[in-house]
């Protein structure tokens, strides 16, 4: 094979290896920027009063900042720090994030600091327009660990369904906990 014929190859290998990783969905912190565009908290009080803002019109009872010490991957994660005691539910919900399929693996990685108990990992499947398709309701615990832990779905969402906004969910959270996260993704899975 000449050296052009070489070149072509390669060419051709990093088009249809870059088009594969292309199609995976996911959230780079490290690029992200500090006013978390698409990102949303919810709190809802034990009198099931609920407020909904962006993420970073949020300062009491929490807050979320992108933060540099030890991140799980590259140089920064999130961080959803609790300034105030909430005895109700506060949720955290990720931009929409595209599918590449319907079969997929659904993952990020939590620490947490202070939190009392496990949290809930939720998702919809949504419109890119944000309607939702479908609900998933705690579909994982995200386990209190002072080191990276990983929360994994795998599963096949509707043939039609363009991607998906995901929630992470804590109740009774006690003034001054903590919660990071970083590496999530969304990426094709074989069906079982």
């Amino acid at each position: 094979m000449t050296s052009r014929s070489w070149l072509l190859v390669t060419l051709l290998f990093l088009l249809v290896a870059g088009k594969g990783r292309a199609q995976e969905a996911g959230t780079d912190f490290e690029s992200l920027s500090p006013e978390l565009p698409g990102w949303s908290a919810t709190l809802k009080g034990e009198d099931g009063q609920s407020a909904y803002r962006p993420a970073q019109k949020w300062d009491v009872p929490f807050s979320l900042n992108l933060d540099s010490e030890k991140p799980n991957s590259g140089g920064v994660s999130l961080r959803w720090d609790f300034s105030a005691e909430v005895p109700g539910m506060a949720s955290l919900r990720v931009p929409f994030q595209p599918v590449p399929g319907p079969d997929v693996t659904i993952r990020f990685f939590v620490r947490t600091e202070g939190v009392g108990k496990d949290g809930l990992f939720s998702f919809e499947e949504s419109e890119t327009d944000g309607r939702r398709i479908k609900t998933h309701w705690a579909v994982a615990a995200i386990p209190q660990s002072d080191g990276w832990t990983e929360v994994r779905w795998t599963g096949t969402l509707g043939a039609a369904t363009p991607g998906v906004r995901m929630s992470l969910v804590y109740t009774a959270i006690p003034a001054g906990a903590k919660i990071w996260i970083d590496d999530l993704s969304v990426t094709p899975s074989k069906p079982d």
